[in-house]
């Protein structure tokens, strides 16, 4: 039996490091995120002064206002900090990041994530967590089948800016040993949405 596109971008992104959850809905999709920023170690301050009494941050711009109200919500009932917009002022230190994918490659295990708005840029990038939620019927066989979605990005007037995800931050330039988390999240979360 043949493979489908998801179950391929499953295995690849298992193994390239990142942790796939699935889920049967939008919503079993956010308890997962508020759930991971519950259990998460509380960041370590990077810089600048943190404000009293701010606990545990998860960022979450960009979605959906019925998505961002659940987020809300449930943050306030586990006593931890939402923020969808302003970013750059919690640059210190976030545990969680969650944004939506446009689309996935199964060969390579790739989330496309539309970032032209900085904070989903810094959601992304700036947590030791990086959660993305992706919808399965999303999921294409390869970069080649991506034109068309591509297309749609970038036939706007206004530049728009992408970014390809594959794993966790990974690099290996110090004496060729991989080294996770070091220019991005040290942990990513992929929720496949089964749609």
């Amino acid at each position: 039996m043949e493979q489908t596109s998801a179950e391929l971008w499953k295995q690849r992104s298992v193994a390239i490091s990142a942790t796939v959850k699935e889920v049967a809905s939008v919503d079993e999709a956010l308890q997962y995120a508020l759930e991971l920023c519950q259990s998460a170690e509380p960041h370590e301050q990077l810089m600048g002064p943190e404000p009293e009494g701010r606990g545990k941050v998860l960022a979450a711009p960009g979605l959906p206002s019925e998505q961002a109200e659940a987020l809300r919500k449930g943050c306030e009932e586990r006593g931890l900090t939402f923020v969808e917009k302003g970013l750059r002022d919690y640059a210190g230190g976030m545990e969680v990041g969650v944004a939506w994918a446009a689309c996935g490659f199964a060969d390579t295990g790739t989330c496309v994530v539309e970032s032209t708005d900085e904070d989903v840029r810094l959601a992304t990038m700036l947590p030791e967590t990086s959660v993305l939620l992706i919808r399965r019927s999303t999921i294409l066989p390869g970069n080649e089948y991506g034109a068309e979605t591509l297309r749609t990005f970038f036939a706007k007037a206004e530049p728009e800016f992408l970014a390809f995800i594959s794993g966790p931050s990974r690099t290996a330039d110090i004496e060729r040993v991989l080294t996770l988390g070091v220019h991005g999240p040290l942990y990513l979360h992929a929720v496949l949405i089964n749609d």
